[in-house]
């Protein structure tokens, strides 16, 4: 079977894996077709991240998540919902629910969104409660006061199995339009023959700097 198509960064080189015919040449491509496959692909990056994340989890549901996998349920739930949320770059544009999912997924993508919005944006717990109790000996005396936190985790809930449907749906949408966008602009590139011959060597400038910096 051959190797699949594929790029990747390592060791600050950009490695082009697959099997092509011998002379084949990287060129970038720009235009609207490039910058949406751009977006797309950057969206389907985040979407794999969050299902390779939920695949660590154990599909074992007679035993409480472990608090590794509380952690992995609701990093996948942020990183799922931030794809539908605009950001900066070519993220400005982020999916509609209404573009990927059917009306019943709609809903389930709602709650979704509200959970995640109570867990970050406003730090609370999805259910908990908090009791403080006297310890009395028997002869009435207090002996010590104690206090218990008691909470619902993300994993704990039925909601956690529509993220893992939902991501699956997101990813095999993806797919679709990324190859549909692929065949468009490989047409687009062989109907102007003068581009394919002097079309320029990709190269890719990494610039370093502080990704925290603020202007002044």
């Amino acid at each position: 079977m051959p190797e699949p198509r594929s790029i990747v960064f390592k060791d600050d080189r950009l490695i082009v894996k697959g099997d092509w015919p011998d002379g084949a040449t990287v060129h970038g491509i720009e235009g609207p077709g490039a910058v949406e496959f751009r977006r797309l692909s950057s969206i389907d990056a985040d979407m794999r991240k969050a299902k390779r994340w939920l695949d660590l989890i154990s599909s074992d549901i007679a035993r409480p998540a472990t608090p590794t996998e509380e952690a992995l349920y609701e990093a996948s739930l942020i990183i799922f919902c931030r794809c539908f949320k605009g950001a900066g770059g070519i993220r400005q544009r982020p999916l509609k629910p209404k573009q990927v999912f059917s009306q019943i997924q709609r809903g389930q993508f709602e709650l979704l969104k509200i959970i995640r919005d109570r867990m970050v944006a406003h730090d609370e717990q999805l259910a908990s409660a908090t009791v403080a109790l006297l310890i009395r000996s028997k002869e009435h005396y207090a002996l010590d006061v104690l206090s218990s936190n008691f909470s619902v985790p993300f994993s704990a809930i039925m909601e956690r199995k529509y993220l893992i449907g939902l991501v699956e749906t997101v990813l095999d949408w993806l797919d679709i339009e990324r190859h549909k966008l692929a065949s468009d602009l490989k047409s687009w590139f062989d109907q102007m023959p003068e581009d394919r011959v002097s079309a320029p060597a990709f190269k890719l400038d990494i610039i370093e700097g502080d990704p925290f910096r603020r202007g002044t």
